[in-house]
């Protein structure tokens, strides 16, 4: 089992893997999910991923966008493990 995850750089959008939510460009045994600001592409086993935070944030109040947690701060929000992501001065 791989312990880790990996962030790269891209200087495009990839294309969505089809069938799959937005974001969501491999999957299993190595997921990899795109921030649609930054344009990094985190890779590794989805469940590393979930418990190491590197999974991506999708809002259904902000429908087709899937950010990194930097992303989010950038744009005002924050996450706590009390009410989950929101926005700042909300």
């Amino acid at each position: 089992m791989n312990s880790s995850t990996q962030t790269t750089s891209a200087t495009a959008l990839l294309s969505d893997l089809p069938g799959y939510v937005h974001g969501i460009k491999t999957l299993a045994p190595v997921w990899s999910v795109q921030c649609d600001d930054c344009l990094n592409v985190t890779s590794g086993e989805w469940l590393l991923m979930v418990a190491k935070g590197a999974t991506f944030n999708n809002r259904s109040d902000v429908p087709h966008l899937r950010l990194c947690a930097n992303c989010w701060g950038n744009r005002g929000w924050v996450d706590s493990s009390v009410h989950g992501w929101t926005r700042i001065g909300s």
